[in-house]
């Protein structure tokens, strides 16, 4: 078996896939930042659906380049289906294809603190770009894109309590853009009756494309519908580098994971064995 030290590690970051070539420019941004900053691995995007490379081609690339142990770095937000089920089936598809490399699923981003921070400095860029607001009370409304998922809309709750605790405002209401209520309308009216002076409207979404046009379409008529209030929108997360730095940690998780189990052979005078995973849940880590 050949040594985890002489074994060549593989990132494959995998996006979610849209037919918008910017939301397809700006994943691959995230993989040259992600490889600028992991030089000790091979790293590979590649898309669940929509755009190319697959997951399988992807796994083809790592693999050809030397590969033999891979590690899939979901770059989706929060952890529904396609965490669940799409992406291991595509994985254990490639295991079969590749039964001697190691390929395992890392945990998607969820509320890592460098997208806690991301997420924190929209806001505070907004806010910056708005002088007249300061000293007023500030609502603000996050916008999830929704899922199906309970757990996946718990997790954007969670969330946004975590921005909460990292840049206080007087009120929180979190909202969605499709299969989960409240949606985005309601939450605008409720905030416009409210009598709030100020409402930052946030979007909880990696990158643009078709769900921010609606998302801005549903913030514009609000402004419409109440001029009195003061509407404040922020930019999407990415592409921006906390993002690729997010990424780079499963690497380096990997790798110290690595040498601990080569470690722990070499102590008991034999083989490391098959190498552990090291998975992290999708939280703050203190």
């Amino acid at each position: 078996m050949t040594s985890i030290r002489q074994s060549t590690e593989g990132l494959l970051i995998i996006g979610h896939g849209t037919r918008e070539p910017k939301g397809v420019a700006a994943m691959l941004d995230i993989a040259r930042q992600t490889a600028a900053l992991t030089r000790g691995s091979l790293v590979e995007p590649c898309f669940l659906e929509m755009a190319s490379p697959t997951i399988a081609q992807g796994v083809g690339r790592l693999v050809a380049q030397g590969a033999r142990r891979i590690r899939a770095v979901p770059l989706l937000l929060f952890a529904a289906g396609h965490v669940r089920r799409d992406i291991p089936r595509a994985l254990a598809a490639s295991q079969s294809e590749y039964p001697d490399v190691e390929i395992e699923q890392a945990a998607h981003l969820g509320c890592r603190a460098p997208i806690v921070e991301l997420s924190a400095r929209r806001y505070r860029e907004a806010m910056v770009r708005q002088p007249a607001a300061a000293g007023e009370k500030t609502s603000l409304i996050m916008v999830g894109r929704g899922s199906r998922d309970a757990d996946a809309t718990r997790e954007m709750y969670d969330f946004a309590e975590h921005r909460r605790r990292m840049v206080p405002v007087d009120t929180l209401q979190v909202c969605f853009l499709a299969f989960q209520q409240p949606r985005l309308p309601l939450a605008l009216e409720q905030a416009a009756k409210s009598g709030a002076k100020q409402v930052v409207v946030q979007p909880h979404l990696l990158f643009a494309g078709t769900l921010l046009e609606r998302f801005h379409a549903e913030v514009n008529l609000a402004r419409k519908r109440w001029p009195a209030t003061g509407w404040i929108t922020t930019d999407v997360l990415g592409p921006e580098q906390l993002i690729a730095m997010a990424v780079a940690a499963e690497s380096a998780r990997q790798n110290r994971s690595a040498l601990d189990a080569v470690s722990e052979g070499e102590s008991m005078g034999g083989n490391s064995g098959g190498w552990q995973s090291d998975l992290v849940p999708g939280w703050i880590s203190g």
